[in-house]
């Protein structure tokens, strides 16, 4: 108990700083705004007895003196009108406003956050799926701030409502107090016990949400056909959806139940309020004005302490949510500027060794047990174009996401100009390779963009995305478009989007990465959705393209590597084979094997 409540209060806390981060000016506001207009309740109920006890004096004189009455009049209704008002803007009004701000606000954090996990912790299914869930509830801010402002207000409200019930009967204003205490206590509990059905039912959601986008998605929409599984689906969406249905009625029960104990608690109250209130006036300590304004007073109590039990239950549930998000941010890495760590130098000391790339004894592993790559030396000096081939699952791919400083290697080291990787941010190391993924990602976006996105700075730089464009080989694809780089490119967002082979996707991503002529560029699979004629026309424009740059290029065939300074040989994660064309042929090896098997594959389709 005393942990959570520690919890809570770390994470209310750290809301707070978060959403004055966010935008200060709107919290400040609000708060001063709310608790000026939670007098007003109060304000209203001294006129009130102001009144009745002028119009008391008013009908013991005969009629006469009225006008004294009536500025007291004038001022209770602007004071109502002010308090309807309040009313209105210190609920939905506020929520809208705030909104706005914290739940966009909150996102970006949580996007933020997110992209300073390394790869390997992104891939971990238990940081995606948490990401995903706390995305969801990225109102939690709102919530929560929207909610807390209202219970201050409610308590500002309420409090300056006992100083009047205090004023004129202070056993009464102890009573009401008492009665405030109580509701208090009881929604408090409520929360606690509303806040393990809302876990329950984010567990139960998270599996509905699956059963219901498993029909729709390509690959399993598929399986369900073919093996006739859709009453198993079915069946299980309606079990999980009897389990939240069971839980929404649990959670209305017991708001039912609050609100039934709440009424008798404040019907008790009223009683003896009433009852007090009726013997001090049977002993001459009350008069009739001070009797209504107590059992105004306690009306007014009463529709407070319904506020404040509900803006609890909202105060609770975005601690909830904002405790996840909170431990989800603080976990990720600080922001690193970019450049050499450490003693290592300044920025500017970045590309004056002549070795680019250095691999001693490199080992890597995804899950910690089976190694992907085992103890690989090599060195890529600068100007060198180097062909990085092997089979299907050698370490490829995985050996170009250790260079990018994607992942870290689990046993050895890497050097980047002669430093270690442990001594550079990210961002110093990845800023310099122009870079093709075998797995590519167009965004749903302008051709434009997707090319800029190599460079962000120079995304508005049409020259330098056309030049790009070029070098990828883009030229035909820009001509059939009718040389518009704004148009959209794939219809998930837009349905007038435009729809490209896979060939001319490769081309799209391959000019990504010529955008700001980076010194060093990567090319995995550049060419795997193009047939082999094809593909050597493309690795030759590449090769043209990339003159003076350090370059390392990546596919299973083989007939390219000719073109390259040196040719790396992986198989089955290990460095057997380093040499140029001619060298490895004569060596006679693993090269030579997968050389001539494709040669004679071709050959074959040639006759």
């Amino acid at each position: 108990m005393k942990k959570e409540l520690c919890n809570k209060i770390k994470t209310g806390k750290w809301a707070l700083v978060s959403a004055i981060k966010i935008n200060k000016a709107v919290f400040f506001f609000w708060i001063i705004l709310s608790v000026s207009v939670a007098v007003l309740p109060a304000l209203a109920v001294c006129f009130y007895q102001r009144i009745i006890s002028a119009l008391s004096m008013f009908i013991d004189a005969g009629g006469e003196g009225i006008a004294a009455v009536v500025p007291y009049i004038v001022f209770l209704g602007l004071v109502l009108v002010l308090n309807g008002l309040s009313g209105r803007i210190n609920g939905d009004f506020l929520y809208m406003l705030m909104y706005d701000y914290y739940h966009l606000g909150l996102q970006e954090m949580l996007m933020d956050s997110v992209q300073r996990y390394d790869m390997k912790k992104i891939f971990d299914k238990e940081v995606r799926d948490e990401y995903k869930a706390i995305m969801r509830r990225a109102g939690s801010l709102t919530d929560f701030m929207s909610a807390s402002c209202r219970l201050i207000s409610e308590f500002v409200s309420i409090f300056s409502l006992l100083l009047v019930a205090f004023h004129i009967s202070p056993v009464i204003a102890g009573i009401a107090a008492l009665y405030i205490i109580v509701v208090i206590f009881i929604s408090i509990r409520f929360a606690e016990k509303a806040r393990l059905d809302f876990m329950q039912t984010r567990e139960i959601e998270r599996r509905i949400d699956y059963y219901q986008s498993v029909v729709t998605t390509p690959g399993v929409a598929k399986e369900m056909r073919i093996y006739n599984t859709k009453s198993e689906v079915i069946d299980n969406w309606e079990k999980e959806y009897e389990k939240l249905n069971r839980l929404d009625y649990k959670r209305a029960f017991w708001l039912e139940t609050i609100s039934f104990i709440s009424g008798i608690i404040f019907y008790l109250y009223m009683s003896v309020v009433v009852l007090i209130s009726i013997l001090s006036i049977a002993n001459g300590n009350l008069g009739v004005d001070a009797f209504v304004t107590l059992y105004i007073l306690g009306q007014n109590i009463s529709n407070g302490i319904k506020t404040v039990s509900y803006n609890i239950q909202e105060v609770d549930r975005g601690l909830f949510s904002l405790e996840r998000q909170r431990k989800f941010i603080m976990a990720a890495p600080k922001e690193q500027d970019e450049g050499i760590a450490g003693s290592a130098g300044e920025e500017g000391a970045i590309g004056e060794e002549n070795v680019v790339f250095e691999a001693d004894n490199v080992s890597f592993s995804y899950d910690g047990r089976q190694e992907i790559l085992h103890d690989v030396s090599f060195q890529i000096k600068k100007g060198e174009t180097i062909a990085l081939v092997g089979e299907n699952g050698s370490g490829k791919s995985t050996l170009v996401k250790l260079l990018l400083d994607l992942y870290q290697p689990t046993g050895g080291s890497l050097y980047f100009y002669g430093v270690p990787y442990s001594e550079y941010s990210p961002q110093a190391i990845q800023s310099r390779i122009g870079m093709f993924f075998q797995n590519f990602c167009l965004f749903h976006a302008s051709l434009r963009e997707n090319v800029g996105f190599g460079d962000v700075k120079n995304i508005e730089n049409r020259k330098m995305i056309l030049e790009a464009i070029d070098k990828g080989g883009c030229r035909k694809l820009l001509n059939r478009l009718n040389d518009d780089m704004e148009l959209w490119l794939k219809r998930d967002v837009k349905p007038d989007g435009v729809m490209l082979s896979g060939g001319e996707q490769q081309k799209i991503a391959i000019a990504r990465s010529h955008m700001s002529n980076r010194p060093i560029v990567i090319f995995d699979e550049p060419a795997s959705a193009l047939d082999p004629l094809a593909e050597m026309e493309q690795f030759e424009t590449i090769k043209s393209k990339v003159e003076g740059s350090t370059a390392v290029l990546i596919s299973h065939r083989v007939g390219f590597a000719r073109m390259a300074d040196r040719i790396f040989v992986l198989d089955q994660g290990r460095l057997v084979e380093v040499g140029t064309h001619d060298e490895l042929l004569k060596k006679n090896g693993k090269y030579a094997q997968f050389f001539n098997m494709q040669a004679e594959w071709y050959q074959k389709i040639s006759e």
